[in-house]
């Protein structure tokens, strides 16, 4: 005979009985015994206790009395026993802004509510209750003003009548290591106006940065527009002249952070005709064209003082042995592309 707040308790008739007494327990009682005012007649043998909190959990107690004395107590639950839930699962803290995170859990069978604390360098790592879950019955709720650089635990068990699961935990940031950079990192298909760039996919990666630089960009790095999916591994990349050059470089980004770069350059192919058997004119023609692609890369004060000098003493026809010494210093440039360029000139 259960309402949403009262019960009827009752007893069978205690043989000699002259009356009988009854007590009870809750949280509400900090768990000790107290009189059950709602029996009053002290000889019937059921009543109705009423107020009872939503969900209950409850102990009654009752024993016969005569002018011989009091008998044993004999318990009773109410409700009856109640399993206490499973511990949550899937329990996660994933990053909204540099100041907070949606903490997020699955529900667990039988809760009634939840608990949920936190602990921090602010906490000097106590355990404390989270005062932005209010609702008690959410599985999921917003952590907020939290220090960017820092590192918090969270901690939730699930509640019922029957009383909590074990906590579980997770730590916020997750660790998660940044992918290895890309290997393989290619240009190819080159036209006049465009070249694909492709690389191996990189582990653990969620997406990936590309960006480029030329002498339209002052050979500053710039970000791709072409390369719209942020998750492919190939793109065709239209930023080109024709006559010039562009230097790609990529880069894999997961929620752990960035690999390092890795790049290659797109050059033209060097101009034909640089041979002993071709006119002095188009021998000419030729060596202006690779002074321009030379001009066209990026260069260090250094370089750019040599090629300087190169084409200088090329103008005037001077001093064939210090071209031939600057010929063989730039060749031995790090950049492949600048090297088969100086080559080709030699």
């Amino acid at each position: 005979d259960r309402t949403a707040s009262a019960v009827t308790v009752s007893w069978k008739a205690s043989s000699g009985a002259a009356s009988y007494q009854v007590e009870y327990q809750s949280a509400n009682t900090s768990w000790t015994w107290k009189t059950e005012t709602d029996y009053k007649t002290n000889t019937a043998t059921s009543f109705v206790s009423t107020n009872l909190a939503n969900p209950p959990n409850y102990k009654y107690r009752v024993r016969a009395l005569n002018s011989g004395g009091a008998s044993a107590w004999v318990e009773v639950n109410y409700p009856g026993t109640v399993a206490r839930p499973p511990a949550p699962t899937g329990l996660k803290a994933v990053k909204r802004d540099n100041t907070s995170a949606t903490v997020s859990w699955n529900a667990s069978a039988g809760a009634a509510s939840y608990e949920v604390e936190y602990q921090s360098a602010n906490t000097s790592w106590a355990w404390k209750t989270e005062t932005d879950y209010k609702t008690k019955t959410a599985v999921s709720f917003v952590s907020t003003n939290l220090a960017a650089s820092g590192t918090y635990f969270y901690r939730v068990r699930a509640v019922n009548s029957g009383g909590s699961s074990a906590w579980v935990e997770v730590k916020y940031p997750t660790t998660v290591n940044p992918p290895p950079a890309p290997i393989g990192l290619k240009v190819t298909d080159r036209t006049a106006s465009a070249v694909t760039v492709s690389w191996k996919a990189s582990s653990g990666a969620a997406s990936y940065q590309v960006e480029y630089q030329s002498a339209k960009t002052s050979w500053n790095w710039t970000t791709d527009s072409g390369y719209t999916t942020k998750t492919a591994v190939s793109f065709v990349s239209k930023n080109l002249t024709a006559a010039g050059t562009n230097i790609y470089r990529v880069r894999a980004v997961n929620s752990g952070g960035s690999s390092a770069w890795v790049q290659v350059a797109s050059v033209p192919a060097a101009p034909q005709g640089c041979s002993q058997s071709t006119t002095v004119g188009t021998v000419a023609t030729c060596i202006v064209k690779l002074f321009d692609q030379l001009w066209q890369m990026p260069t260090t004060r250094s370089e750019a003082s040599d090629i300087q000098r190169l084409e200088n003493l090329n103008r005037n026809a001077q001093n064939y042995d210090e071209m031939i010494g600057l010929l063989t210093k730039l060749m031995k440039l790090d950049h492949d592309m600048k090297a088969k360029i100086i080559s080709n000139f030699r």
